[in-house]
């Protein structure tokens, strides 16, 4: 069985690959919609990043 903040760690990163390749796809069509999911995806992974850091500032675990 995978832990909770292991799973949501992945669906993180998963969702930031996602709205990433979306917001290249939709560059095309729209700026304003490309610029919108780079935005949420850089989010994504900003949150995914600081979940890592306090996963091993909890154990002792260098950064």
């Amino acid at each position: 069985m995978i832990p909770m903040p292991c799973l949501r760690a992945i669906s993180v990163a998963r969702s930031g690959v996602q709205n990433m390749a979306e917001g290249s796809m939709d560059s095309a069509t729209s700026k304003m919609i490309e610029l919108k999911l780079t935005g949420v995806a850089r989010g994504s992974l900003e949150e995914l990043q600081l979940d890592y850091q306090d996963f091993l500032r909890q154990r002792g675990l260098p950064l």
